[in-house]
């Protein structure tokens, strides 16, 4: 605490120090033109000029104004502050056209097209307007004239051996990346090497913008152009070590554009390749997803003919139950006839709902035969289930209804449901059926133990 206060304490009041005594650093920014005069508001950040009162600041202090925020590409500001400087009674027709040039020449190097072509039409005296401004602003927005705006610029390098063309070679390199190429080869001059370099450097940049292959041919015929010039103006000993120096640079750069058209070719193969690639995984993926369906298409046939032969089943396993009916009731007729004088015990038909159904004593016939039908319901249930439960199901209906002791043990009559059973059918099912009808074992629905529940409380 005590290093802190005497070190740091006073850290905070330091910062908002201003220059000027009895200012904050936040209210000197706010009046700097109070305090700086216009060579000193060139070098403050744009962000504190942005919020001077323009209206308050002398002529000169806009110009410097003005000048940070086109050199900082705040072109709005700069807008608002070329308004005030063209309105000032002080200008000259002439310093309003040289200041409308200093702006559009910047907006026009970084792309600021829609700038350039508001102020262009603004400008007093038309040859005020930079002529690389022109010359893009008629590439950009042509008419009649820009074919002769062209030509007059090649004429005067052609026929009057003036400068060559390169303001305009870099103008339509930047617009017609095309054409540009051509007009760049053509004003490519050993006499000004550093534009060519430059030039040739934005040829590249075209041939991208194009798709073309790099290196373009006239990189050779450039080396070659420039070897010739330094050969013309050195001795004769310095043109023989020339002439040598020349050979190897070009040897060098034939190994060096053979290396690069193989790797473009290397490129090409590997991009082929890669296609290939692509168009076999697609192949795959599509092959993967019919044969998935295939799969699919199968799996529904095999269920539908696996349900078929369990309905098969249950219709062989009822009529198999209807013969044993018929076949007993012709036996208790005729036991009947036998017997008729002696007297009989009643049959037992039912059993109360409270009463259990399972009796580990009970022979065959206390429950009777009965013929086992399956509802509807019970058959759109059946279909839902594994083969195997299925299979087990119509056994133990089969078992019930032949009066199975073993399969009555796992069987019960229902509390609160008249006539409604239920059996076990392994551990997670249960085979529901009625009882009401007599020699019928009428199937209602097999269904799940959780779901045992829910279905009774639908029948309640």
């Amino acid at each position: 605490g005590k290093k802190y206060k005497k070190c740091c304490a006073k850290n905070e009041d330091r910062i908002s120090l201003s220059p000027v005594a009895g200012l904050t650093m936040r209210e000197y920014r706010k009046r700097l033109h109070e305090f700086l005069d216009a060579k000193g508001l060139l070098s403050q950040h744009p962000a504190d000029l942005a919020g001077l009162p323009f209206d308050e600041l002398a002529l000169e202090q806009l110009d410097s104004v003005f000048q940070v925020f086109v050199e900082c590409e705040r072109m709005e500001l700069a807008e608002r502050l070329l308004e005030r400087i063209i309105a000032h009674p002080d200008v000259t027709d002439e310093e309003r056209d040289n200041v409308r040039a200093y702006l559009v020449g910047f907006a026009h190097d970084w792309g600021h097209e829609e700038l350039v072509a508001r102020h262009v039409p603004k400008f007093l005296d038309p040859e005020k307007v930079p002529p690389y401004v022109q010359l893009g602003h008629a590439l950009r927005h042509p008419n009649e004239k820009v074919l002769d705006l062209i030509e007059a610029e090649c004429r005067a390098y052609v026929k009057d051996g003036e400068r060559p063309p390169h303001d305009l070679a870099y103008e339509l390199l930047a617009t017609h990346p095309a054409l540009g190429i051509l007009l760049t080869r053509g004003a490519l001059d050993a006499r000004h090497p550093d534009d060519g370099w430059r030039l040739l450097d934005e040829v590249e940049w075209a041939r991208d913008k194009l798709g073309a292959p790099p290196n373009d041919p006239y990189w050779a015929a450039w080396e070659a152009m420039l070897g010739e010039q330094r050969l013309a103006k050195a001795s004769d000993a310095e043109k023989e070590k020339l002439r040598a120096d020349l050979e190897q640079m070009r040897r060098e750069a034939e190994e060096a554009r053979a290396e690069a058209q193989v790797l473009v070719r290397e490129l090409s193969k590997h991009q082929g390749e890669l296609e290939d690639l692509e168009a076999r995984a697609a192949e795959a993926e599509a092959l993967a997803e019919e044969r998935a369906s295939l799969v699919d298409v199968e799996e529904q046939k095999r269920q539908e003919t696996a349900a078929r032969e369990l309905r098969r089943k249950i219709r062989e396993l009822e009529g198999r139950i209807r013969e044993g009916q018929l076949e007993r009731a012709d036996l208790r007729r005729r036991a009947q006839e036998v017997t008729e004088a002696e007297p009989t015990e009643p049959v037992r038909t039912s059993q109360t709902p409270e009463e259990p159904l399972e009796d580990p004593g009970e022979d065959v016939g206390a429950h009777g035969l009965r013929i086992p039908v399956w509802t509807d319901k019970a058959r759109s249930s059946l279909d839902k289930l594994p083969a195997k439960v299925a299979s087990a199901a119509i056994a133990a209906a089969g078992a019930l209804g032949a009066g199975r002791p073993e399969a009555w043990r796992h069987a019960k009559q229902l509390e609160g449901l008249h006539g409604l059973c239920s059996a076990r059918v392994g551990i997670h099912h249960r085979l529901l059926f009625w009882m009401e009808e007599e020699g019928v074992l009428e199937v209602d629905e097999v269904v799940t133990r959780e779901g045992l529940d829910r279905a009774l409380a639908a029948r309640r």
